[in-house]
């Protein structure tokens, strides 16, 4: 059974008839691609001139630089430190400029954040590029141009042809006198197609005649003609058609679930080592002249981003920009948003976990001794009442984890596996 009607049986030859069909080819290719190339503003604007250019006397003694005038202390400062002078007098210039962009430090903070949220330089071009690519579909939908249903059509076939029975029901019920004039254009189409002109006037003509046989020649042609229609119109409701779809669909579904997880896995991964990287700087910056365990260390660290982790997960604003960037497929933005709020916190958890223990930064506390000895070990001091003083710090294979927490870690004592419980605080760090 064929899935076009058949022409008129005796109606002579005519055009190929036009009757739509479903593509059920998946493996359509896409062919449409975003338009237009996004810019960059010119980074040089704004820039102080160098020091020592330029300059001159205004009126009332003042100095001046490109006509820009150095308040007096300043130029105080060019007889006797020169070098100064050409230090504060650029910082002026660079602060001077700065303000005439953004007012107040949280001013530029804020188009800063605003800027990290859309993606950075690269995220703000691919929002111009789609911006335009969007802005030339609209142009050619509201145009009426072809090739915007063409570039529909080479996307997905299949998805285009779903469209069209739902684009026709709402035709008919917006604009019905439209409706009709299409719909017998496409009728004129099909009967010329199968010859109906030609077959109804060779039916009459037999009849005129009184030509039996050739009469219910033609009529019988008619009738597989019209039964043929029947056909093609109920196989869009055939169960197989619908299964293939549904097929189609959960198939569509479960790739984009896929590659929506490995992109999530993806942006968890790196984002989480970016975060360690930037916790690690802040963290060894802090504690830059302070020799600490490396056990100890870790422990720190992991306290500190986890206190900087649950101020950030507290910010909705945060989250709610950071998921429009996932929900674009756009982790760098993400990642360079999320690197960016945990900048804020880090300093302050790193700060909160040293106050917690009892560490601060910079030099570590010298030994209290007459410096004599040639280089042997002091005395221990006393240890608390029921720890014992060791002259090394056991090893992690010595210490009982289930009794010792990480504050007895940071506080060098530990009970061990034998039942003894030992300090090692006296020790030099």
């Amino acid at each position: 059974m064929g899935t076009e009607p058949n022409p008129i049986a005796g109606a002579g030859s005519g055009t190929e008839p036009i009757v739509p069909g479903i593509e059920l080819d998946p493996t359509a290719t896409s062919t449409v691609e975003g338009q237009g190339e996004g810019s960059q503003p010119d980074g040089d604007e704004g820039q102080p001139p160098k020091p020592g250019e330029g300059e001159g006397q205004g009126e009332g003694g003042e100095s001046r630089e490109d006509g820009r005038v150095i308040p007096q202390w300043m130029r105080a400062l060019k007889d006797s430190n020169p070098e100064a002078y050409k230090r504060a007098k650029t910082d002026l210039f660079e602060l001077r400029d700065r303000r005439s962009v953004h007012p107040t430090a949280q001013a530029a903070r804020e188009e800063h954040e605003v800027f990290e949220s859309l993606g950075g330089a690269e995220g703000v071009e691919k929002l111009q590029e789609e911006g335009q690519f969007f802005q030339e579909a609209a142009k050619q939908f509201l145009k009426g141009d072809p090739a915007f249903v063409k570039d529909l059509w080479e996307e997905d076939a299949i998805a285009a042809a779903l469209h069209v029975q739902p684009m026709l029901d709402e035709f008919k019920a917006r604009d019905l006198e439209g409706y009709k004039s299409t719909v017998a254009r496409l009728w004129e189409d099909e009967f010329q197609g199968v010859g109906f002109g030609n077959a109804l006037k060779a039916l009459a003509e037999s009849i005129s005649t009184g030509n039996k046989e050739t009469s219910l020649a033609l009529v019988d042609g008619f009738k597989k003609w019209f039964d043929s229609i029947g056909e093609v119109a109920r196989k869009a409701e055939d169960p197989r058609v619908k299964t293939l779809l549904a097929d189609r669909a959960r198939q569509q579904d479960q790739s984009e679930q896929a590659q929506q997880q490995e992109f999530l896995k993806s942006y968890r991964s790196e984002t989480i080592n970016t975060v360690v990287e930037e916790a690690t700087k802040v963290f060894d910056s802090f504690f830059k002249n302070r020799k600490i365990d490396a056990d100890d260390r870790m422990d720190l660290l992991r306290e500190s981003i986890a206190i900087a982790n649950r101020a950030v997960e507290a910010d909705s604003s945060f989250k709610s920009q950071r998921d429009r960037h996932l929900e674009r497929g756009d982790s760098q933005a993400a990642r360079r948003l999320t690197k960016a709020r945990f900048a804020r916190e880090l300093p302050e958890a790193v700060k909160r976990v040293a106050r917690r223990y009892g560490l601060i930064s910079g030099t570590p506390r010298q030994d209290q001794g007459n410096g004599q000895g040639g280089g042997r070990q002091q005395p221990a001091p006393r240890a608390p009442q029921g720890w014992v003083a060791v002259n090394e710090r056991p090893t992690p294979e010595q210490i009982n984890r289930s009794l010792t927490s990480n504050s007895d870690i940071i506080s060098k004592r530990a009970v061990l596996k034998d039942g003894r419980k030992v300090t090692w605080a006296h020790l030099k760090a």
